[in-house]
Parts: structure tokens; C-alpha cells; sequence
């Protein structure tokens, strides 16, 4: 019996430019792609003569995403990640997925940390950390 499954080959991450029509471009190179969405912390609500705990869901905290690229200096979607977060700004992201139907997945970044990693036998990789600030929209 076939199922459903995908293979992430085909995703895109995107980058808003921050205008008030917002244009998002596609980040190149992409080579790993981080787990996205949110997370709702427990929450003890047991009470004093409760017999087992109690819990329920608190607000929803954004994950922390680690992207990871094959570095181009020449990039200008690149590079302005690097600003963004130098600038210590919020950017608005889009990422598509394979799907049956293709989705996008919709969420403003809190821009946290850049670096680049370079060893002489591989590729210089330029890592981002971000983390989600607000909701995470599926269309």
C-alpha cells in the first residue's frame, strides 16, 4: 500500500523584505532545514488534595530554528540575514513544503545568531538561529 510521505527535496525558505506589501525571496542554498513550530509549555494546575497532577496548556512559545547554508559572500539574501540580526530585528519568514498540496508556512523570526563555519576539506557553512515570535500560519 503507498502512502503519503515526502521527501523535504524541494523545499524553500524565503525572506520578507519588510516593506508594507511584503515581497519574500528565496534564500539560496539552503542545506538544512530546521524543525518549525510552536511549543505549549505544562502548566501544574493540581490543586491540594488532588489525588494524581493536574496540567493544563499555557501559551504557545515559538521554537528556536537553526538554518544552515552553503555560504555565497556574493548573496544578498544572505548578507541580510547576517544584518538582521546585527540590526537585532524581527524579519518575517515563509517556508514551502512538498506536499500532496504545497503549503507555506508563515512566521516572523526574532534574528538571534550568525556564524560561519569553515574547515579547509568542506564547504564554508553560514549557520542562523532565530527564534519564532507569534504564531506559525500553514496555508
Amino acid at each position: 500500500m503507498a502512502n503519503d510521505a515526502r521527501l523535504g527535496l524541494g523545499t524553500v525558505v524565503k525572506r520578507g523584505d519588510g516593506a508594507a506589501t511584503e515581497v519574500f525571496t528565496r534564500i539560496d542554498e539552503c542545506i538544512q532545514m530546521p524543525e518549525i513550530g510552536l511549543e505549549n509549555p505544562l502548566v501544574d494546575v493540581t490543586y491540594t488534595d488532588a489525588t494524581a497532577r493536574e496540567y493544563i496548556a499555557g501559551i504557545p512559545d515559538g521554537m528556536e530554528l537553526d538554518f544552515a547554508f552553503n555560504y555565497n559572500s556574493a548573496d544578498t539574501m544572505q548578507a541580510g540575514l547576517i544584518t538582521d540580526v546585527q540590526s537585532r530585528l524581527n524579519r518575517n519568514f515563509q517556508v514551502t513544503v512538498p506536499a500532496a498540496s504545497t503549503k507555506t508556512l508563515s512566521f516572523t523570526l526574532t534574528c538571534l545568531k550568525w556564524s560561519l563555519e569553515t574547515m579547509f576539506d568542506k564547504q564554508i557553512i553560514l549557520h542562523y538561529k532565530g527564534k519564532v515570535s507569534g504564531s506559525v500560519t500553514i496555508a
